[in-house]
């Protein structure tokens, strides 16, 4: 589990950890000890499939519904950070810049960016996530 913590910390957190994040940690535990694990293995695998072979943003155009978007500004995820090749440049997890540029392609959406907050918004800040949401539901 050490790596998941050190991962989200950096990723997830700004660097700093608390206690009550290691509950969000319990399901990886369960997953990773499980019998199951196998099944778990291929739904992940075609989970993230997409994210690395196909040109989801191409698709964003495609979206006809109310759309918000709500994220941490803090946020840095970057699937597949790891196995950048050396030499290779290109910055992952600016979701800033990404969430603006998703927003362009998905006509008339709209952006809600919670500034501080990482890529647990709703677990960092309750408050001020459910604030956000709440807002986009009711209009």
């Amino acid at each position: 589990m050490a790596k998941a913590i050190n991962y989200q910390k950096k990723n997830y957190y700004d660097g700093k950890w608390s206690k009550d994040y290691e509950k969000l940690l319990l399901p990886l535990k369960g997953m990773l000890a499980s019998k199951d694990w196998p099944i778990v293995a291929w739904n992940n695998a075609l989970t993230y499939g997409p994210i690395f072979s196909e040109n989801i943003v191409n698709k964003f155009s495609q979206i006809k519904c109310k759309t918000y978007l709500i994220i941490g500004t803090r946020d840095t995820t970057g699937p597949g950070r790891a196995w950048l090749k050396d030499g290779v440049t290109r910055k992952l997890g600016q979701y800033k810049k990404l969430a603006k540029n998703a927003q362009n392609f998905i006509k008339g959406s709209t952006l809600i960016e919670l500034e501080g907050l990482g890529h647990m918004p709703h677990y960092e800040d309750y408050d001020v996530f459910i604030k956000a949401f709440t807002q986009s539901l009711s209009n």
